[in-house]
């Protein structure tokens, strides 16, 4: 489904109208915006139902800051040429370690919003770590976006690493079936370096869901977006 892809090129448009509206409104439930509570996190809470469903969705169909880096690798393709883009891309073995740098992000968010209820810091430490922190990291990755496919979301997104627990729950999943020919094209085209052809039930908390592993796949069968039922032994 090629135009899926086409559609996701415009989806993350709605996602900068709602952060816009949500700002104008000055919607604020229970005062958490001291915490660094987001209007894009307001938006995912409208969101969630369909992520129970189908897990992080936001991130891979409506985030706008996503696209953006989107749109700056392929600057560096034009630049640099797919060949020497890859060479210049996060090695494997340092991307493994990195991967987990969003979630230490996340703990420190989790404890200062634990520390300034009990009045211990102020609720301000909170909301540097989730809004400002995250500036400065957008800033400092942005040359690295030329050369590394969403950078930002694969290891320093504090917003993803929350939305990535949608995976884990989500009733509707990418399902790697027997047809699988193993050819690996699924890890090759992930935007995020997510190694599908390893999985049975892709439910890795680094997923957007934006399905370019089901499109590109060159097996019809061999990837389903589904409930699962039965799935490769």
């Amino acid at each position: 489904m090629k135009n899926r892809q086409k559609i996701r090129n415009f989806t993350p448009f709605l996602g900068l109208l709602s952060i816009i509206i949500i700002t104008s409104l000055k919607i604020d439930p229970f005062g958490f915006s001291k915490y660094g509570l987001e209007p894009r996190d307001i938006f995912v809470i409208i969101l969630i139902p369909a992520m129970i469903y189908l897990g992080n969705i936001y991130c891979g169909w409506f985030c706008f800051g996503g696209m953006m880096q989107k749109v700056i690798y392929k600057i560096g393709t034009k630049i640099f040429g797919k060949e020497k883009q890859k060479k210049l891309e996060v090695p494997e073995h340092i991307h493994n370690k990195l991967k987990y740098m969003r979630y230490i992000i996340l703990i420190m968010w989790v404890i200062s919003i634990i520390l300034s209820a009990f009045g211990i810091i102020d609720p301000s430490v909170s909301k540097y770590i989730k809004v400002t922190l995250m500036g400065i990291l957008s800033v400092i990755t942005l040359p690295f976006a030329l050369f590394t496919e969403r950078i930002l979301c694969r290891y320093f997104c504090i917003n993803g690493a929350i939305y990535g627990l949608f995976n884990k729950i989500g009733i509707k999943r990418i399902i790697r079936n027997n047809s699988c020919v193993s050819c690996k094209k699924c890890d090759k085209v992930c935007p995020v370096n997510v190694e599908v052809s390893t999985q049975r039930k892709v439910t890795d908390l680094h997923c957007i869901n934006c399905y370019k592993c089901v499109d590109d796949c060159p097996v019809p069968t061999a990837l389903n977006i589904e409930i699962p039922v039965k799935i490769i032994s």
